[in-house]
């Protein structure tokens, strides 16, 4: 772009007319091209591009000589001009334009003759079928023929000019069709050898090389001009824009290559992340080639690929670094490739001479670069023979397995019809069980609604305890004044009998007393009762003395009457005595029955009064009892207290629980609902669950029967 402006500047500033080149002469016998050289050219740059014919013939032009054919990169178009000298006696020449990326190519001839043509034209413009731009000459000998030449491209400008003797154009032409068919024709070759292998193996790359192979051959065919040739020519937009559209396609499924031959996720997310991101760039760069200045697309696509070789490189090594094998062929074919690449690319902007070697450099780099990575693919291919050999032994250690599966695959399937039939009881079973689930969940739902009508029946209940716990809390409080009461007059009532067993203690004291001195008694008129007896027993000696002294007396007479008074006073006396005697025992006797009676009657005091005691000390202990009994009682009647709070309070909860239950009863009825319909779902399932059972049942018989043939 810096040269065009110099050149520009050159051509702007140069005298007029002066500068007229020699005239090319054209001699005979020649088998080949008579290459115009640059010596010979003169070039003026119209930069507005609108420029006639008539009005560049007196424009100042710049002689090319030393600074070669490449004009660069220009938005307008670029004017030359050559003279020719005839020196043969045939006239009939043909003048070659070798270059076929002219938009617009106007060729005027000094003898009125004029073509119009370019790829922006119709095909049918070019007088000769050719990939670049062949005119007709004819000069006669001795004469000198001034051509010039208007150019117009989105892409570079090249004037490669040479003149061909017709039967040597032509045998040329035959030789490079043969080569450009060979070469085209073994690249096609491998491209349908690889998406063959991707119709076999199904690996993306295969089928992502076949498509930058196809973008390849169109790039290559767009720079070259045989895509014209094949039928593009006949659509200028297209073919004006296939040298863009090519190299987007190329650049965008060289990064998907790249992406699926590498593989740089497994070794760099790093490298995975720039590369995806240049895809992406070389996919936005397809919709540039359609704008009207597609020169710039052009320069998109050089400057996009120039910062890619970095990328693509760096992605190379680190793979080769890695250790991963195709890494490395993969390394030298794009160097190669990228060399021959960027060589070409030089040439665009004038900064390298278009001669032979640059011309064919990106085909030749092409060649090199299909066969390096045919060989990185057939290394491939021979990794992924190796690893077939390795599956294929698994294979067949699988295979043994297999048929010691199919052995169990028999058992399994006769298992399999045996549990298809009890699974089919099973289904039947189930479906008759989700049937009565449905029943007994309406059951249930009536159920719920008659225990959602009781439950709140009782709340209204636990209300009314509630009320009647408050009522019986009062009744309760009174209960426990009365008991206390009562308790109080327990412990008086204990406290009295207390005194009167203290009383009754001391009386039967008394008694015991008196029962021991009514038995000292007792005692005593036995001792008199004993007296009496013997007072009794001398009276009545005394009283037989006091007889047989008067019997004695009688016979003393009257010696013995003095004797007998005494006896009979001594009778007297014993008689009185003995009276005195029997009353005294009467009386002791007497005494001795009331000593008895008294002393019965003193034992039977002590008795009442012992039992009185016992009786009292039973009060006691009742009155005892009753006390303890009575606090108890005082104690139950708290604990009664409590309960009736508890209670009361119990049933205030139980009235809000019973009322959300009743909530949950009516949410619990509409569950209720929705199982009866999930069970009528489950039964429409168990039947499917029956259909896939015999269908299983029909799978199973077949496996079983495939087993027996096997």
């Amino acid at each position: 772009m810096r040269l065009s402006l110099w050149i520009c500047l050159a051509l702007s500033i140069a005298p007029c007319g002066l500068l007229q080149a020699n005239p090319l002469p054209l001699a005979s016998n020649l088998d080949g091209p008579v290459v115009v050289p640059d010596s010979a050219v003169d070039a003026w740059i119209d930069v507005g591009g609108e420029a006639t014919y008539p009005e560049v013939r007196n424009r100042p032009f710049t002689s090319l000589a030393g600074k070669g054919m490449s004009l660069g990169l220009h938005t307008g178009a670029v004017w030359i001009r050559f003279r020719l000298e005839g020196r043969i006696a045939d006239a009939r020449w043909l003048l070659s334009f070798s270059h076929p990326l002219f938009d617009e190519l106007d060729i005027y001839i000094g003898d009125g003759h004029e073509f119009h043509t370019g790829r922006g034209r119709p095909f049918s413009t070019r007088p000769y079928a050719d990939p670049g731009f062949v005119v007709p000459v004819e000069i006669a000998q001795g004469q000198v023929l001034e051509v010039y030449v208007r150019a117009r491209s989105g892409d570079s400008i090249k004037f490669p000019v040479s003149l061909w003797k017709p039967e040597a154009f032509y045998q040329s032409a035959s030789e490079l069709r043969l080569i450009a068919g060979l070469y085209y024709g073994g690249i096609l070759i491998i491209l349908l050898y690889n998406f063959l292998l991707w119709t076999s193996l199904r690996e993306r790359v295969y089928l992502v090389y076949s498509a930058y192979l196809f973008s390849i051959i169109v790039f290559v065919a767009s720079l070259s001009g045989i895509i014209n040739l094949a039928g593009l020519g006949s659509v200028p937009y297209l073919s004006e824009r296939s040298v863009p559209i090519g190299m987007s396609f190329s650049l965008f499924f060289l990064n998907l290559f790249v992406l699926d031959f590498l593989d740089p996720g497994r070794y760099s997310q790093r490298a995975l992340k720039i590369n995806r991101i240049f895809t992406f760039l070389c996919l936005a760069l397809l919709p540039t080639s359609f704008i009207p200045q597609y020169l710039w697309s052009v320069l998109a696509g050089m400057l996009l690929t120039v910062a890619y070789v970095p990328v693509l490189l760096w992605t190379a090594i680190k793979g080769v670094r890695h250790g991963f094998r195709p890494a490395r062929i993969f390394l030298i074919a794009w160097s190669v490739l990228l060399f021959s690449v960027i060589l070409f690319a030089c040439t665009v902007p004038g900064w390298l001479p278009s001669n032979m070697a640059t011309e064919m450099a990106i085909p030749v780099g092409l060649v090199i670069q299909v066969v390096l990575l045919s060989l990185g693919l057939a290394d491939r291919i021979r990794e992924l023979n190796d690893s077939l050999h390795k599956e294929q032994a698994d294979l067949e250690a699988s295979g043994q397995a297999l048929r010691q599966m199919l052995g169990d695959a028999s058992a399994t399937a006769a298992e399999l019809q045996d549990l298809s039939q009890k699974q089919s009881a099973l289904v039947d079973q189930l479906s008759n069980m989700s049937s009565d689930q449905a029943t007994a969940s309406e059951e249930v739902a009536a159920s719920i609604e008659s225990i959602a009508a009781v439950t709140d029946r009782i709340h209204g209940s636990m209300e009314s305890q509630s009320q009647a716990g408050v009522e019986m809390q009062r009744k309760v409080a009174n209960l426990r004044s009365a008991h206390e009461g009562l308790l109080n007059q327990a412990q008086s009532s204990t406290a009295s009998v207390e005194e009167m067993k203290e009383v009754f203690d001391q009386v039967q004291r008394n008694l015991s007393i008196l029962q021991n001195h009514i038995a000292e008694i007792e005692q005593g008129g036995q001792s008199i009762s004993g007296l009496v007896k013997v007072i009794g027993d001398i009276t009545e000696k005394v009283n037989m003395l006091s007889l047989n002294a008067s019997i004695e007396a009688a016979r003393a007479g009257d010696l013995g009457r003095g004797f007998a008074v005494v006896a009979d006073e001594v009778g007297k006396l014993a008689e009185q005595t003995g009276g005195r005697s029997r009353e005294i025992s009467q009386r002791v006797d007497q005494m001795q029955r009331s000593i008895d009676a008294g002393s019965h009657s003193a034992a039977s005091t002590g008795e009442f009064v012992r039992r009185l005691a016992d009786d009292i000390e039973k009060v006691r202990r009742s009155l005892h009892t009753m006390g303890e009994s009575v606090e108890k009682q005082h104690s139950v009647v708290d604990e009664l207290d409590r309960h009736a709070g508890d209670l009361n309070e119990r049933s205030r909860e139980i009235a809000v629980e019973t009322a959300d239950q009743v909530v949950s009863m009516r949410e619990g009825k509409d569950t209720v609902h929705r199982i009866s319909e999930m069970a009528g779902t489950l039964n429409a399932t168990n039947q499917d669950l029956n259909d896939i059972s015999l269908r299983l049942r029909e799978r199973a018989e077949s496996l079983a029967e495939a087993m027996k043939s096997r």
